[in-house]
């Protein structure tokens, strides 16, 4: 958002010079850093799903080190070198902060950050062995099983919304992408968006309401 920033500031101080109203710029770097929060947006959800489709295995994995004898706090590490580089991270950190004697839910922080919502499963089932203890394996294996059928789920959803998802992005592109055309193939007509004050005034409405358009559009199929 910065480097877009520091981009747009410089070409609206130029748009100025040239004459062009300031609305113009000022409306086109809405448009354009909406769109830049929206792709870091939908980056960071890609990376939060991949994260979840780990839980079934770290579950699995971790039961696994605790029949093989490791404490669980042990396991957590032992487990943590074959996960992805975020997951990892958490799992060291978790194991690290039990073995500090932190409470349970301070210590668990990280896997819930890792892991969202779906990381319900793995501590709630900590929890149990945390105050009870038992045979902490079995349960996680059962979780391993509920988190994998949940991954699955949403995997079914996600694919199920696909060509909503690519109808919205269509939509939202169609009014960039023909004032682009229209520009290449008619630049008398597109310079008057901007050199006539009524039609920068349209050009302006026009960006804000493909902004609030697309942003309603990734509201209704981000889910």
């Amino acid at each position: 958002m910065v480097a877009l920033l520091l981009i747009a500031l410089p070409l609206a101080a130029l748009g100025f010079r040239l004459g062009v109203p300031l609305h113009v710029p000022l409306a086109v770097a809405l448009f354009v850093g909406g769109a830049a929060y929206v792709a870091r947006w939908s980056r960071g959800e890609a990376e939060r799903r991949a994260r979840e489709r780990e839980l079934p295995a770290v579950c699995e994995a971790l039961a696994a080190a605790v029949r093989a004898g490791l404490p669980v706090v042990d396991g957590l590490a032992a487990i943590a070198p074959s996960r992805t580089v975020g997951v990892a991270s958490s799992l060291h950190e978790s194991a690290a902060l039990f073995r500090l004697g932190r409470s349970f839910d301070e210590s668990t922080r990280p896997v819930d950050d890792a892991f969202g919502p779906p990381a319900l499963l793995l501590r709630e089932t900590l929890r149990a062995f945390y105050r009870r203890g038992g045979e902490v394996s079995r349960s996680l294996d059962r979780a391993g099983a509920l988190a994998r059928q949940e991954v699955e789920l949403r995997e079914e959803t996600a694919a199920l919304t696909a060509q909503g998802r690519a109808s919205a992005l269509v939509l939202a592109l169609l009014a960039p992408c023909g004032l682009m055309f229209s520009t290449l193939i008619n630049p008398g007509g597109a310079l008057a968006f901007v050199a006539d004050p009524r039609g920068s005034a349209l050009l302006t409405v026009a960006l804000i309401l493909e902004g609030v358009g697309s942003f309603w559009l990734w509201r209704l199929v981000r889910g």
